[in-house]
């Protein structure tokens, strides 16, 4: 199939989906309107029918979809929660965007013979070991539990499976990245703006009953921001992936967007997502070359220039401040203390018991010491096949004129960086993980057969 023809049948799916989005609304109004207690199984029926579609129609649009979901499901089951004077955990709301991550295993089943291939050798390793753990967690924690932890380390690995053996749509999956992180962005940005100063009722409702009082008083000015997402740890890093992707963009909806950005991803205070932003921009003056550099650096001052006077206006600027000074002081810092005493608890916990716990038995605010902790001495095989992806990754990035080649392997390398941090391997930064360096290695495929290296 000629590009042209992938791009033809890109925008009839991109028309299809916005006609699907439409009518999925006026459903979900109608269900609201007079069966709300449906409310949960309409939106997850029909989200998981529209990824399907996607899927089936081969448009890179299913990946892009799938971004939105995790981006705005959570919003969308404090809402009903909201409305239902419920509490539910974990809704069929908030399963919807795993699920339609999950669709993507379709494509291990028709191409499973490949991971004999080289290319996959990686996945197979990571599929083996996460399987290894799900036997141990179904012997100790039931059928249930298990499957759900099972989903969270899985879909990443699927996902990045599908990437791979469908590369030549790569130009559509770059494309429909940047348009859904950049909406995504935007409006996570905004209403996190909006959740800070006027904390809706709904928030109110989902900090009282999950008991984030980490995350301070469920009143207006006195929380940390976790806009559309479940809490603030995974907005921050959604939002620092989100933010160093809008360098990609050449036009001025970067710079526009930046500023609410920005603004909601302070407010969250998450350290960590911070001190990925600047790994990662590391990553990029260093991947990047000449004039590409000098943009990027360009560009960064720019949103530097535009957003301090806002965030002067809305008195982030202190609060910012207070929160990083935490980082120099490592020895009053109880997080950093905390994963330091982790970390030398490694050998402990696998002298303890070197089969492991099965996934889902404890998740350390360190993904490496989780990888040790629920499967073993089998997690050096899950990290190393990790690794063997990120080296791949780097090598495709070298002198590539396709600047997103470079920010997809950095991107999923600071994830990779942050592992040291939480664990970073499962849900939807275990997706931005493994997805994004193998966008990197499949850019560099596209770019190669198309002479564009």
């Amino acid at each position: 199939m000629s590009t042209r023809t992938i791009w033809q049948d890109q925008r009839r799916a991109g028309s299809a989906l916005a006609f699907l989005l439409c009518t999925s609304i006026a459903v979900i109004i109608l269900t609201f309107l007079f069966r709300p207690g449906l409310l949960d199984v309409a939106y997850f029926v029909l989200t998981v029918g529209i990824g399907f579609w996607l899927f089936s129609a081969g448009s890179a649009w299913f990946f892009g979809w799938m971004w939105l979901l995790f981006f705005f499901s959570p919003f969308f089951r404090r809402v009903i929660d909201y409305v239902l004077n419920t509490y539910s955990s974990p809704p069929l709301v908030l399963l919807s965007s795993l699920t339609v991550a999950f669709i993507s295993s379709i494509t291990l089943f028709r191409y499973g013979k490949r991971l004999a291939e080289p290319m996959f050798r990686p996945h197979l390793m990571a599929l083996v070991v996460i399987g290894y753990g799900y036997l141990l967690a179904l012997a100790t924690r039931g059928l249930v539990t298990a499957t759900e932890e099972l989903l969270k380390w899985l879909v990443p690995i699927l996902l990045s499976f599908h990437l791979l053996i469908f590369w030549r749509l790569y130009p559509t999956y770059r494309e429909v990245t940047r348009t859904a992180f950049t909406v995504g962005v935007a409006l996570m940005g905004l209403y996190g703006i909006y959740q800070y100063f006027y904390l809706p009722g709904w928030g109110i409702n989902t900090m009282i009953n999950s008991e984030m009082a980490s995350i301070g008083a469920p009143r207006a000015r006195e929380a940390r921001v976790f806009s559309t997402l479940n809490s603030p740890g995974p907005f921050g890093m959604i939002m620092m992936v989100g933010l160093l992707f809008l360098f990609d963009r050449q036009s001025w909806i970067s710079l526009l967007v930046a500023v609410p950005g920005y603004a909601g991803w302070a407010l969250a205070s998450v350290r960590a997502s911070w001190v990925g932003w600047v790994f990662g921009m590391g990553l990029l003056l260093y991947g990047l070359r000449g004039k590409q550099r000098v943009r990027l650096a360009a560009l960064a001052g720019a949103v530097m220039l535009i957003c301090t006077p806002f965030f002067g206006y809305l008195a982030i600027t202190e609060r910012f401040v207070n929160r990083a000074t935490t980082l120099v002081d490592v020895q009053q810092d109880g997080s950093f203390q905390g994963r330091a005493g982790q970390y030398s608890d490694i050998a402990t916990v696998l002298i303890n018991n070197p089969i492991g716990n099965g996934l889902g038995s404890i998740y350390y605010d360190s993904g490496i010491v989780t990888a040790f902790h629920q499967l073993g001495f089998l997690g050096l095989v899950y990290l190393a096949a990790l690794g063997l992806m990120l080296w791949r990754a780097w090598r495709s990035a070298q002198d590539q004129d396709d600047t997103f080649v470079t920010f997809a392997w950095a991107v999923g390398t600071t994830m990779g960086f942050l592992l040291l941090a939480g664990s970073q391997q499962i849900g939807v930064a275990g997706c931005a993980m493994w997805g994004f360096v193998s966008l990197a290695i499949a850019g560099r495929m596209y770019n190669d057969e198309e002479g564009l290296g």
